[in-house]
Protein backbone atom coordinates (compact mmCIF):
# COMPACT_ATOMS: atom_id res chain seq x y z
CA UNK A 1 0.00 0.00 0.00
CA UNK A 2 2.91 2.36 0.43
CA UNK A 3 1.43 4.05 2.89
CA UNK A 4 3.13 6.52 5.76
CA UNK A 5 3.65 5.78 9.38
CA UNK A 6 1.18 8.50 9.85
CA UNK A 7 -1.42 7.38 7.30
CA UNK A 8 -1.43 3.75 8.92
CA UNK A 9 -1.91 5.61 12.17
CA UNK A 10 -5.15 7.35 10.89
CA UNK A 11 -6.39 4.43 9.39
CA UNK A 12 -6.10 2.73 12.83
CA UNK A 13 -7.37 5.45 14.50
CA UNK A 14 -10.47 5.43 11.61
CA UNK A 15 -11.65 2.20 13.20
CA UNK A 16 -12.11 3.86 16.60
CA UNK A 17 -13.34 6.77 15.80
CA UNK A 18 -16.66 4.74 13.81
CA UNK A 19 -16.67 2.20 16.17
CA UNK A 20 -16.72 4.87 19.01
CA UNK A 21 -19.78 6.65 16.23
CA UNK A 22 -21.63 4.14 16.58
CA UNK A 23 -21.55 2.68 19.70
CA UNK A 24 -24.05 4.35 20.98
CA UNK A 25 -26.53 4.05 17.77
CA UNK A 26 -25.72 0.13 18.42
CA UNK A 27 -26.68 0.47 22.30
CA UNK A 28 -30.13 1.78 21.11
CA UNK A 29 -31.30 -1.04 18.46
CA UNK A 30 -30.06 -3.65 20.86
CA UNK A 31 -33.00 -2.57 23.78
CA UNK A 32 -35.23 -2.25 20.62
CA UNK A 33 -34.22 -5.70 19.25
CA UNK A 34 -32.83 -8.58 21.55
CA UNK A 35 -29.43 -9.44 21.78
CA UNK A 36 -29.18 -12.11 19.57
CA UNK A 37 -30.76 -10.73 17.15
CA UNK A 38 -28.41 -7.76 17.03
CA UNK A 39 -25.57 -10.19 16.88
CA UNK A 40 -27.11 -11.67 13.85
CA UNK A 41 -27.06 -8.08 12.38
CA UNK A 42 -23.51 -7.77 13.48
CA UNK A 43 -21.43 -11.46 12.38
CA UNK A 44 -22.68 -10.63 8.12
CA UNK A 45 -21.64 -6.84 8.30
CA UNK A 46 -18.48 -7.83 10.21
CA UNK A 47 -17.29 -11.40 9.47
CA UNK A 48 -18.13 -11.77 6.03
CA UNK A 49 -18.07 -8.37 4.03
CA UNK A 50 -15.14 -6.20 5.78
CA UNK A 51 -13.05 -9.68 5.70
CA UNK A 52 -13.54 -10.55 2.27
CA UNK A 53 -13.02 -6.89 1.02
CA UNK A 54 -9.44 -6.26 2.91
CA UNK A 55 -7.46 -8.34 0.22
CA UNK A 56 -8.74 -6.41 -2.58
CA UNK A 57 -8.16 -3.14 -0.94
CA UNK A 58 -5.16 -1.51 -3.10
CA UNK A 59 -4.99 2.14 -2.00
CA UNK A 60 -5.07 4.18 1.16
CA UNK A 61 -8.64 5.38 0.25
CA UNK A 62 -9.81 1.80 0.33
CA UNK A 63 -8.34 1.09 3.47
CA UNK A 64 -10.07 4.21 5.04
CA UNK A 65 -13.42 3.41 3.71
CA UNK A 66 -12.52 0.02 4.86
CA UNK A 67 -11.79 0.64 8.63
CA UNK A 68 -14.89 3.04 8.81
CA UNK A 69 -16.98 0.27 7.65
CA UNK A 70 -15.63 -2.10 10.29
CA UNK A 71 -15.79 0.38 13.06
CA UNK A 72 -19.33 0.42 12.37
CA UNK A 73 -19.76 -3.14 11.66
CA UNK A 74 -18.48 -4.33 14.96
CA UNK A 75 -19.83 -2.24 17.27
CA UNK A 76 -21.58 -3.69 19.99
CA UNK A 77 -20.04 -7.08 19.98
CA UNK A 78 -17.82 -7.83 22.30
CA UNK A 79 -20.34 -5.68 24.74
CA UNK A 80 -23.53 -7.76 23.24
CA UNK A 81 -21.67 -11.15 23.48
CA UNK A 82 -22.36 -11.02 27.32
CA UNK A 83 -25.97 -10.49 26.91
CA UNK A 84 -26.72 -13.20 24.28
CA UNK A 85 -27.22 -15.88 25.96
CA UNK A 86 -30.31 -14.35 27.42
CA UNK A 87 -33.12 -14.09 24.87
CA UNK A 88 -34.64 -11.12 26.14
CA UNK A 89 -32.46 -7.74 27.86
CA UNK A 90 -36.09 -8.39 30.91
CA UNK A 91 -34.80 -12.26 31.41
CA UNK A 92 -33.28 -13.04 34.95
CA UNK A 93 -29.92 -14.48 34.57
CA UNK A 94 -29.36 -17.82 35.57
CA UNK A 95 -26.69 -20.28 36.35
CA UNK A 96 -26.62 -21.72 32.93
CA UNK A 97 -26.27 -18.18 31.06
CA UNK A 98 -23.76 -16.93 33.55
CA UNK A 99 -21.53 -20.17 32.76
CA UNK A 100 -21.73 -19.08 29.69
CA UNK A 101 -20.71 -15.43 29.76
CA UNK A 102 -17.60 -16.91 31.78
CA UNK A 103 -17.20 -18.86 28.80
CA UNK A 104 -17.77 -16.11 26.16
CA UNK A 105 -15.08 -13.60 28.43
CA UNK A 106 -12.20 -15.96 28.59
CA UNK A 107 -12.63 -16.33 24.90
CA UNK A 108 -11.65 -13.08 23.75
CA UNK A 109 -8.45 -12.57 25.62
CA UNK A 110 -7.41 -16.74 24.23
CA UNK A 111 -8.76 -15.56 20.72
CA UNK A 112 -6.42 -12.41 21.17
CA UNK A 113 -3.27 -14.59 22.07
CA UNK A 114 -3.97 -17.00 19.28
CA UNK A 115 -4.78 -14.69 16.72
CA UNK A 116 -1.28 -12.79 17.35
CA UNK A 117 0.81 -15.77 16.39
CA UNK A 118 -1.28 -17.03 13.86
CA UNK A 119 -0.85 -13.33 12.38
CA UNK A 120 2.99 -13.32 12.86
CA UNK A 121 3.22 -16.62 11.03
CA UNK A 122 1.31 -15.38 8.51
CA UNK A 123 3.39 -12.54 8.23
CA UNK A 124 5.83 -14.75 6.41
CA UNK A 125 3.49 -15.61 3.49
CA UNK A 126 4.04 -12.20 2.14
CA UNK A 127 4.93 -12.41 -1.80
CA UNK A 128 3.11 -15.89 -1.91
CA UNK A 129 0.46 -16.07 -4.85
CA UNK A 130 1.37 -12.55 -5.11
CA UNK A 131 -0.32 -11.33 -1.84
CA UNK A 132 1.03 -9.00 0.77
CA UNK A 133 1.31 -10.83 3.94
CA UNK A 134 -1.58 -8.36 5.59
CA UNK A 135 -3.75 -9.14 2.46
CA UNK A 136 -3.66 -13.12 3.83
CA UNK A 137 -5.58 -11.77 7.13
Amino acid sequence: LSVTLTQWTWALNTFVYSYGFFEPISSVLTKKFTPSKWQGRIMPGWGENCDNVTAVVKNYSGLIALRLFLGAAQTGFRERSFLFPCPSPSTSINPRSNKIRGLIYIAFPLSSAFSGLLGNAIGYADGSLNLYGWQWL
